[in-house]
């Protein structure tokens, strides 16, 4: 939804190559993140906006139709922000392609400190998987403001419909991607938590082929 004071959408990106793709499924771009909205264009001259993780690595752009509308945004000097909320597998004439959608919520720059707030509440929601629906309304948006960030939002959306040749890889945090994130954060135990549980995975892995091969022979 879009008043004078805030926008707010899912919307849908393309990975721009394979790589992007495979990165998006990574432990590098978790759900819940917060992407930065790049405003560039093309080789052409075309204009495009690129979904950029927190390490500063492109990992698609939005579609067309959001382009314009986040220029004039920008322009007008409000913030934007971005929350990848979902990763989509789907079959491609050449194997599996990529596409992730983020949570776009941008404000006027006077309410910064509000949408800010506003924004990790979010967050915390998509990492649990719950879907919050982002037609705030105008009351929804008062409430923001007025309450600091502070609102507790009740409404959830529906996921986008997909095809036969599509399935959701992420939607929200799984409990290793959480340990590796707190580890990420300075919580060195959940850091060393999250190495044991590959090693451990690693090793039942390696175990199981062993006793497949000593079966075998």
């Amino acid at each position: 939804m879009v008043d004078d004071t805030c926008f707010s959408t899912y919307a849908r990106f393309t990975c721009n190559d394979p790589a992007h793709g495979l990165a998006l499924v990574g432990p590098d771009n978790l759900i819940g993140d917060a992407f930065t909205l790049r405003i560039t264009s093309d080789e052409a001259g075309n204009d495009l906006v690129e979904v950029v993780n927190k390490f500063a690595k492109s990992v698609g752009q939005l579609e067309q139709k959001e382009v314009h509308h986040l220029q004039v945004l920008q322009a007008r000097g409000w913030t934007l922000r971005a929350l990848l909320s979902l990763v989509v597998a789907a079959k491609g004439a050449e194997g599996t392609e990529y596409w992730g959608e983020v949570l776009i919520l941008c404000n006027d720059a006077r309410y910064d400190a509000a949408f800010s707030n506003f924004t990790n509440k979010l967050a915390a929601l998509l990492m649990e998987g719950i879907r919050p629906d982002v037609e705030f309304g105008a009351q929804g948006i008062k409430q923001i403001i007025a309450s600091e960030g502070n609102w507790d939002i009740k409404n959830r959306a529906a996921k986008p419909k997909l095809s036969k040749d599509e399935a959701i890889v992420k939607d929200h945090r799984s409990a290793k991607e959480k340990m590796i994130e707190e580890g990420r954060a300075g919580n060195k135990g959940c850091f060393a938590m999250s190495y044991l549980f590959i090693a451990l995975v690693v090793a039942l892995i390696v175990a199981a082929v062993a006793h497949f091969a000593l079966h075998l022979f």
